[in-house]
């Protein structure tokens, strides 16, 4: 891999998780996943993106999609993680009745550690949101003028256990292979 590396004296290493925490996550509307990519360095100093896998096997151009910038694209997915965070009726609308009638769930109980949650969202390390990004988001879909975040039902539940603070005992078992959309 050193050998064909694109420039000499680069390596072909991979990148820690927390850089790129949609790889594997998010694709372009042709259902083609989209590639983690740096840039090359300039003032000592590397841009991460994402771009279309069909730039890189066709060519230039040829997806009519843009390449994202992975900072960008990680702030917006955060805020759409966020927003939903103060306002979780949405999420907590989707789990299925089964376990929002289970005696230990508490509705206001969460509804309040997910906006306390948005409330110091400022202090995660980037380690921190990216593990958030991987548990909550299960696709990331770009066309030419949006971007469709898909949320897991399962992260969404998995959050919810550790904000309650209760095991995932036969709950597992309840949640739909559906998952809410924005």
């Amino acid at each position: 891999m050193a050998s064909r590396a694109r420039r000499t004296g680069v390596l072909n290493r991979g990148s820690p998780v927390w850089q790129f925490p949609l790889k594997g996550l998010i694709f372009g509307e042709d259902g083609r996943s989209m590639t983690p990519w740096f840039s090359s360095k300039q003032r000592g100093r590397q841009l991460g993106y994402y771009i279309p896998q069909k730039e890189i096997t066709v060519g230039a151009g040829a997806s009519d999609l843009p390449r994202l910038s992975g900072y960008h694209l990680h702030a917006q997915v955060m805020e759409h993680l966020y927003e939903n965070f103060r306002d979780p009726s949405q999420w907590l609308a989707a789990l299925p009745q089964s376990l929002t009638d289970h005696p230990t769930f508490d509705h206001a109980l969460i509804t309040e550690r997910l906006r306390e949650t948005a409330r110091v969202s400022d202090l995660f390390s980037l380690p921190s949101k990216a593990q958030l990004i991987r548990l909550l988001v299960e696709k990331v879909v770009v066309r030419p003028d949006d971007i469709l975040v898909r949320i897991s039902a399962k992260g969404v539940f998995e959050l919810i256990c550790d904000l309650m603070q209760t095991h995932k005992t036969d709950w597992v078992s309840q949640i739909p292979d559906q998952t809410p959309r924005k």
